[in-house]
């Protein structure tokens, strides 16, 4: 296992060590990206940084600050932050600068963009699942939208 693994691992390890069992943020209830206050309450990081004045919408330079640093896409704070662990787990900021290389920027923008659409996947599960919670199992009108074949 590579050492960006290990670290991920160790590092959600921590944090997992520091929260009570079936933790959620006080706040709005979501279970990613918590901490611990010094008063005891949980709060995820969006709520963290609301409390000291901060925005609760980061910028998530895509291809990394250093190789496309104009090209940006705004992010609640805990998706930046789940962003920025994803990309970690897998190794991409270990990866050098491209400097100008096309081909290095190009990996760094797909590595970019192959993150994001696994929180844009997350989010779709998500917005499924409390659409068939509110609406009912077969909210889309008569059946998913392509065949399904069992």
């Amino acid at each position: 296992m590579p050492d960006h693994e290990i670290d991920a691992l160790a590092r959600a390890a921590r944090r997992k060590r520091r929260l009570p069992p079936d933790a959620a943020c006080a706040t709005c209830a979501v279970s990613d990206q918590l901490s611990r206050r010094p008063d005891g309450r949980v709060l995820c990081y969006e709520h963290l940084r609301e409390e000291a004045g901060a925005s609760p919408v980061e910028e998530d330079h895509i291809a990394g600050r250093e190789n496309l640093g104009g090209l940006v896409v705004r992010l609640r704070a805990n998706d930046h932050r789940t962003l920025t662990e994803l990309r970690m787990q897998l190794g991409g900021n270990e990866w050098p600068p491209a400097d100008g290389d096309p081909l290095l920027i190009l990996a760094h923008f797909l590595h970019g963009l192959a993150t994001l659409l696994v929180i844009l996947a997350r989010w779709l599960v998500e917005l499924a699942a409390d659409a068939a919670r509110r609406l009912g199992p077969s909210w889309w009108d008569g059946g998913p939208p392509v065949p399904v074949v069992p």
